[in-house]
């Protein structure tokens, strides 16, 4: 079973932009597995704080379930698919108002090949998301975008010299 990338973002904040500082101690070897775990690269965290409020919702979920407890955990994992599905909208319109401003900047110059080459990479890069909704979101809006500069289902970086 694949895993799902949103399923390891928890967010800081609420939808208010609330949020509560939580401080503790732990052993030096803990802080270090923590780095090894980001510097992998194999999960989609960005930061210690993701990989300790993600396990902290999972084993909050684990507890809840080996006995009956009053729980806001339903409420938590609500606000936490609202905030995720926000902060990939943010990044989804981000991704694309910088890749047409590089574009622009490129064609501006007159180096039509190298804004080709960099939607090329772009659209390559794609390929490897996870399949979803959102590789369907990026997909969709490369073509609508750029679909005139690049012929996507022919692309590969050797049309343009950069291959092999």
């Amino acid at each position: 079973m694949a895993l799902d990338p949103s399923e390891f973002r928890v967010p800081a904040s609420d939808t208010k932009g609330h949020n509560v500082r939580f401080n503790m101690r732990w052993q030096p070897g803990m802080e270090q597995q923590m780095r090894n775990v980001l510097e992998s690269k194999m999960w989609p965290y960005k930061s210690a704080g993701d990989i300790v409020r993600h396990a902290v919702l999972r084993h909050l979920l684990w507890l809840e379930q080996q006995y009956p407890i009053k729980s806001v955990t339903a409420q938590v994992q609500a606000i936490n698919t609202v905030m995720r599905e926000d902060e990939f909208q943010q990044e989804f319109e981000e991704t694309f108002n910088k890749l047409d401003s590089q574009i622009r900047t490129l064609i501006g110059r007159g180096r039509e090949t190298q804004a080709k080459t960099l939607v090329t990479r772009v659209w390559l890069m794609l390929q490897d998301m996870p399949e979803g909704e959102w590789k369907h979101n990026y997909v969709d809006e490369m073509k609508k975008r750029f679909g005139s500069m690049v012929e996507f289902e022919e692309v590969s970086l050797t049309v343009f010299g950069e291959g092999d």
